[in-house]
């Protein structure tokens, strides 16, 4: 009788032990899925970063050729209008 409930008992602590480790093996599966939804996450804001990045560089590079374009037009205008005065000058 005794040697039954022994038995029984060692059955049982078979049966919890490979529920345990069942429970933690999905645990570890779960927890992998979680760490490469976090990795993508990771990768796909980081490649969203990197595009708004070089497009930022962009409208830079191009707002510095507008401001050299704008520059290079006030100096022509600023040099007509400083011809033209020395030409009213000549004739004052």
């Amino acid at each position: 009788m005794q040697d039954t409930i022994i038995n029984n008992m060692i059955e049982e602590n078979k049966r919890l032990h490979y529920q345990l480790l069942e429970a933690y093996e999905n645990n570890i599966k779960s927890l992998r899925k979680q760490n490469d939804t976090f990795n993508e996450i990771i990768k796909l804001m980081t490649e969203k970063f990197n595009n708004e990045s070089s497009n930022l560089k962009l409208k830079i590079l191009e707002l510095g050729k507008e401001i050299i374009e704008k520059d290079e037009l006030i100096s022509e205008m600023t040099d007509s209008l400083y011809s033209e005065a020395l030409e009213n000058d000549k004739y004052a």
